[in-house]
């Protein structure tokens, strides 16, 4: 029986080969270091994020940062992200030369390993705000990322900190299917009965805690909002999302959830841990009054650049997108079928594709199928 499997699902490896599943690799693109825009209500402590966007491996980087009047920075309160704990970081506060009144970070290399791709925050610096309501712009006037090979990208983005009143935070309610989850008129929920969904969110970008979940939650999810379509997230928290499809907090039952940050129109972001990322086909306004409603299942206009698929007669997440890289190819399958032939008992498995706590060929059908069709992420 082992013998004929590995048969079938070798087969079906060439024959994704055969297809181009492996051949869709990413392309190098154009590392940049920027700092990311935020909001805070007033009386929140600020976090300033430095992000760098990258599909090239990076050795090391120096950058320099100015701060407005009216945001203060100590030059002693950051904190590495788990992208670069390998790397040996200094500040340092310029008092002559170009960069007068900026602070340089120096990022040194210390074992030879690089960080590359899943591009997001490399450094969290915590600031004070000693004036009010307003935008403060973090300025970068130079900075350099260097690769291995001795090439380097001087690119960069300045960044802007919005402090608003609390009584202006924006509200939104979110409504989903994942397609592999799909039963009927909702969603498994198998991963919670069983009480194989952990406490802890699987998002290291959005950590939460839950103290525990409750039994008609299908998974957690994370939620993203942005002011462009390809732009930043300006707010990212994770969320547990219900066997009904709705978007909830932690107890299971609140499905208005209010934001930190201030009213206005924003592109949402779902991102799951092996269904395909998805966002708004446009800005959607935000306001402090209601609780707008934003549902991905209803159509396949609801979605950025086509980016559901139909499943169970709703607009669902496409299933299959196991490694997170953007893309539904054979590295996904590649990670199911090592998976597969561990023989894992049940449990929380990012293979495990259709929530039913097992890996069997039940997920890989339906990778299979979203792979042939192309349903790689949308998201920019």
């Amino acid at each position: 029986m082992n013998h004929m499997r590995r048969y079938i699902f070798t087969t079906a490896a060439i024959l994704g080969l055969l297809l181009g599943w492996e051949v869709r690799e990413a392309a190098a693109g154009t590392n940049v270091l920027k700092v990311r825009d935020v909001f805070y209500m007033t009386g929140q402590t600020v976090t300033v994020y430095i992000d760098v966007t990258n599909e090239d491996p990076i050795r090391d980087f120096q950058f320099y940062l100015r701060f407005p009047a009216g945001l203060t920075f100590d030059g002693t309160s950051f904190l590495k992200t788990g992208r670069i704990l390998d790397h040996s970081v200094n500040c340092s506060y310029q008092t002559e030369g170009p960069y007068v009144g900026s602070f340089m970070f120096l990022g040194m290399n210390l074992n030879g390993t690089p960080f590359s791709g899943n591009s997001g925050a490399i450094l969290a610096l915590t600031c004070t705000v000693t004036g009010g309501v307003g935008s403060y712009a973090v300025t970068v006037p130079w900075s350099k990322l260097t690769g291995f090979s001795g090439l380097s990208s001087t690119a960069c983005s300045d960044g802007m900190v919005t402090i608003f009143d609390p009584a202006t935070a924006a509200r939104l309610r979110v409504r989903t299917r994942l397609e592999g989850f799909n039963i009927t008129a909702v969603m498994r929920n198998e991963l919670a009965l069983s009480g194989y969904i952990p406490l802890t969110s699987p998002y290291a970008e959005a950590p939460r805690t839950a103290s525990s979940i409750p039994t008609n939650v299908a998974d957690w999810i994370l939620l993203e909002l942005r002011t462009t379509p390809g732009g930043s997230p300006v707010y990212r928290q994770s969320y547990l999302l219900r066997a009904d499809g709705e978007v909830v907090e932690l107890n299971g039952t609140t499905i208005n959830l209010g934001l930190t940050l201030p009213s206005g129109s924003y592109w949402i972001v779902l991102r799951h841990r092996n269904h395909a990322a998805v966002m708004s086909a446009a800005a959607f306004a935000l306001n402090s009054t209601e609780y707008r409603l934003y549902d991905f299942t209803l159509a396949a206009s609801q979605y950025y650049g086509s980016g559901g698929v139909l499943s169970s007669s709703r607009y669902s997440m496409p299933a299959g997108e196991i490694n997170q890289d953007g893309r539904l190819t054979s590295r996904d399958y590649v990670s199911w079928y090592n998976k597969f032939f561990t023989n894992p008992g049940a449990g929380y498995h990012a293979e495990d594709l259709n929530g039913d706590a097992l890996v069997n060929n039940l997920d890989f059908y339906l990778w299979q199928n979203n792979a042939r069709l192309g349903m790689d992420s949308r998201v920019p």
